[in-house]
């Protein structure tokens, strides 16, 4: 089904394209491999398809991410993909519905797809913040608020965003200030702190991002890198300022977020600028 008829902040998963058919029989091949695992330790049947479906979509969403993070490296998703797992065994459960949040959120900001939001995907997202709100996780407000803010004010503007930013900034602001948000998170082990320092390599993703060759997935158009630089920094912001805010449990919750921004860093370190994949996933 092609989910450019019905969403801006939606992409398919075309298994003509060879990379998205890669993706396609690697999260089958995790949830089938974990089923398999938990089964024969003895755990019982939902249980196992539970966590299988769970570390099934972390390796999907690190992916995901990770091309709205590096558009012009489809390989550099791959390996987000593989740290996602990794994190997903180490740390635990990922929060999914925070992640896809963050997904649309870096889609709105980098037009990967190419239009504007429609009001039914901006609407939709209003509900993923409240959901992420009414779960304790009110930094996710906040970036909502300033996503909004960055597509409403970067070229070509949506300017009905700005209005969205202002009312996802009041209702996060009143969700602080009504609510027991808690003292700041505890602080990091020293794997989680090697987890976080390994984060700043996408640094070098983001200065390579000067220039890009990929194209919208509606229109064909070429990237704007000030959009994809604003939406990468957001994704990097995200992880930090949940991890600051509420310590390890940020870091699990946001594990695929994590292999995302780990794994654009590691790639852009070891292949560099020049390994531009070809052609571009849709």
């Amino acid at each position: 089904m092609n989910a450019h008829r019905f969403t801006s902040i939606g992409r398919s998963v075309d298994p003509a394209y060879p990379t998205n058919r890669a993706v396609i029989w690697a999260t089958l091949l995790v949830f089938l491999g974990s089923l398999g695992a938990s089964l024969l330790a003895g755990r019982p049947l939902l249980p196992s398809v539970g966590a299988g479906l769970v570390r099934a979509l972390a390796v999907f969403l690190g992916w995901a991410l990770g091309r709205e993070l590096d558009p012009d490296h489809d390989r550099s998703a791959f390996v987000g993909a593989a740290l996602s797992l990794l994190a997903a065994y180490a740390m635990g459960r990922p929060g999914i519905l925070l992640l896809v949040l963050v997904l649309v959120l870096l889609r709105i900001v980098n037009r990967t797809v190419g239009p504007a939001a429609r009001p039914a995907d901006s609407i939709l997202i209003l509900g993923l913040a409240a959901a992420a709100l009414y779960r304790g996780a009110w930094v996710l407000g906040a970036v909502t608020a300033l996503a909004f803010l960055l597509d409403g004010l970067l070229r070509p503007r949506h300017r009905a965003h700005q209005f969205l930013a202002a009312v996802a900034a009041l209702v996060t602001g009143l969700y602080v200030g009504f609510s027991d948000v808690g003292a700041p998170g505890t602080s990091l082990s020293a794997s989680e702190t090697g987890a976080m320092t390994a984060t700043a390599l996408f640094l070098l993703a983001i200065h390579r991002s000067g220039r890009l060759d990929s194209v919208s997935d509606v229109g064909g158009e070429l990237l704007d890198p000030t959009r994809v630089r604003a939406a990468q920094g957001l994704g990097l912001l995200v992880l930090w300022t949940a991890v600051v805010v509420n310590g390890p449990p940020a870091l699990t919750q946001l594990g695929p977020l994590w292999g995302a921004l780990a794994g654009a860093g590691l790639y852009s370190l070891v292949v560099g600028r020049r390994a531009v994949s070809a052609p571009p996933a849709r």
